[in-house]
């Protein structure tokens, strides 16, 4: 591992509410309890949809031990900003992923192998909702994008194509 990511990893735990939730088996109703705010804000924090105020955060990193932190929160911010940029970058150089034909090869692969749904969900530790949009051609993170074009072994050039309007 280089250096700079073991800073990184240092300075921005992985641990995220999503993973903490999933490991302690509470449910967004559980975890809005302890919050106090709704589950449907617990739902969009775990989406990172929504940045929790700063006595929120206090709350979560008091909940978990310390396990996910104000500093997870915003190198996760960061890490959104990053893959939106980019997005824009590619675009702006005329760029896109062909999402229809990577969806596609997903398909393929998944029946190839003669995997269900929950056997790649676990196999490649990425929830149910991530699966769903990637075989129906939806908007991916790069975190997931990348964790997919490893499971299917292609280099992500196959799947850039010219961006027009």
């Amino acid at each position: 591992m280089l250096q700079s990511q073991q800073v990184e990893r240092s300075v921005y735990p992985m641990m995220t509410l999503d993973d903490w939730m999933k490991k302690s088996g509470l449910s967004e109703s559980q975890v809005g309890k302890k919050l106090g705010v709704s589950p449907l804000t617990v739902n969009r924090y775990r989406r990172i949809q929504r940045t929790p105020k700063p006595d929120i955060m206090d709350k979560i990193e008091k909940m978990t031990g310390g396990k996910v932190t104000r500093a997870a929160w915003l190198g996760l911010r960061r890490q959104q900003r990053q893959a939106r940029r980019k997005q824009a970058r590619l675009r702006d150089r005329g760029w896109l992923i062909d999402r229809q034909q990577f969806a596609t090869d997903i398909r393929k692969k998944r029946a190839r192998d003669a995997m269900t749904f929950r056997e790649l969900e676990e196999a490649l530790c990425l929830d149910k909702a991530v699966l769903h949009r990637a075989e129906t051609g939806g908007r991916l993170s790069d975190d997931n994008f990348a964790v997919l074009l490893n499971w299917l072994g292609e280099p992500a050039s196959v799947y850039l194509k010219m961006y027009r309007e």
